[in-house]
């Protein structure tokens, strides 16, 4: 997913978060399902998020960063 940075044109969903991070921003991610291969290899190129972003999913948990089985 790409959205308007406003300096340049569209960039990547994930550079976005990865910035925020990066100023100290805390990110939390509420999803309804396991994120797809084309998101977690995006994913995979920010590794600031790798540690930082906590992840929230109602449904069955797939072993992704920061979620403890419930």
């Amino acid at each position: 997913m790409y959205v308007d940075s406003g300096s340049r044109d569209m960039v990547p969903f994930l550079e976005v978060l990865d910035g925020m991070v990066k100023r100290g921003v805390e990110v939390r991610l509420i999803h309804a399902k396991d994120p797809g291969p084309n998101w977690r290899d995006d994913f995979d190129r920010y590794p600031t998020l790798w540690t930082a972003m906590r992840f929230a999913c109602r449904r069955r948990r797939s072993g992704w960063p920061n979620e403890r089985s419930e």
